[in-house]
């Protein structure tokens, strides 16, 4: 059952950046671990992978060791979600 959002839910809460603040931040995907919903990965068009365990309350980067920085994809092996795949570059070249 998907929950529902109405203005209320977010009265008082401020709005805040959490990467980048050109347009190089925008998101290219995501992928949520189906074992826990709050854990997730967020694929960054130049700004690396992301991964929050607290349902987006805070981010780390987990990517930044990596030869790429430009991430086109990510998602995670159906059969074992703690293993996270990253597609590099993206299709808009």
């Amino acid at each position: 059952v998907a929950q529902e959002y109405t203005a209320s839910t977010f009265r008082g809460l401020a709005l805040r950046e959490i990467g980048p603040a050109l347009t190089s931040g925008r998101i290219a995907d995501f992928a949520v671990n189906p074992e826990n919903p709050s854990e997730y990965y967020v694929a960054v068009a130049s700004g690396g992978v992301w991964k929050t365990t607290n349902g987006g309350t805070t981010f780390r980067p987990v990517f930044d060791d990596e030869g790429s920085y430009s991430i086109g994809d990510v998602t995670l092996d159906p059969g074992n979600p703690h293993v996270v795949w990253v597609g590099t570059g993206e299709n808009n070249a």
